[in-house]
């Protein structure tokens, strides 16, 4: 999946919520101020990536609200799948 999506093969969408919770992740994990920041950059430069704007908030997920930016970007960008550490899940 890594590959394809480097090589555009499968279509990314974020939106900038998103990309500012990978960089927070990313730099706690790492011990980083900049890795985050640069991979946010790559991740919008790779040629399958839609930057996304959500205009409605579902609130669908009670158990984890923060989760919701992920469904609502995948609303919003019309996607046929989200893929979490969870598993795959299919609209």
């Amino acid at each position: 999946m890594y590959d394809a999506i480097l090589q555009g093969d499968i279509n990314l969408a974020v939106t900038t919520d998103i990309l500012d919770e990978y960089v927070e992740v990313l730099d706690e994990f790492f011990g980083s101020n900049e890795l985050g920041e640069l991979i946010a950059k790559t991740i919008l430069e790779l040629p399958g990536t839609q930057k996304t704007t959500v205009h409605i908030r579902w609130k669908l997920i009670a158990d984890d609200p923060d989760d919701d930016k992920f469904v609502d970007c995948a609303v919003a960008s019309n996607a046929d799948l989200i893929v979490t550490d969870d598993g795959i899940s299919g609209f």
